[in-house]
């Protein structure tokens, strides 16, 4: 007689590889975030995400990296804000998946470690805040955007 089996699967195998691997990849780099934010064309508001290590050097790696706006400065909540338009990827990085539409995301950087996109928003929403979980748990967070924020 079994008791508490589990069933794995190769899904769940290469899940756990996975995020073991980025674990990995930041805590041996001691890999930070760090943001930039201003404003971009027409009502736009360009956000800069650089993957650094404990210097503030830049990483040149690809990261994986899930973000959302919140409207609390310590990232508590998922905003009720409604965007007049999308963050947009730019020069940097790709959108890989949107969660929920306008506000959480599936990001990656480009090789340098870095990802710019551009949320475009005609009634220029204040004290939106950008978070990032960072695969040890804890979150780095940008903002607020302000009106000067936007294009």
């Amino acid at each position: 007689m079994t008791i508490g089996a589990t069933v794995r699967t190769r899904v769940d195998l290469e899940d756990f590889e996975k995020t073991a691997v980025e674990i990995l990849k930041w805590s041996e780099l001691g890999t930070n975030i760090s943001f930039v934010a201003g404003a971009g064309g027409s009502n736009g508001c360009v956000f800069t995400i650089q993957v650094v290590d404990a210097t503030g050097a830049p990483v040149n790696a690809v990261f994986n990296l899930a973000a959302y706006f919140s409207s609390s400065a310590v990232g508590a909540n998922l905003t009720a804000a409604a965007f007049t338009g999308d963050l947009v990827a730019g020069a940097s990085g790709a959108i890989l998946t949107e969660f929920v539409a306008k506000k959480y995301f599936d990001l990656i950087t480009d090789a340098t470690g870095k990802f710019i996109g551009t949320l475009t928003d005609t009634a220029k929403t204040q004290g939106q805040y950008l978070v990032v979980p960072r695969p040890r748990g804890d979150m780095q967070i940008a903002g607020p955007t302000v009106t000067a924020s936007y294009g």
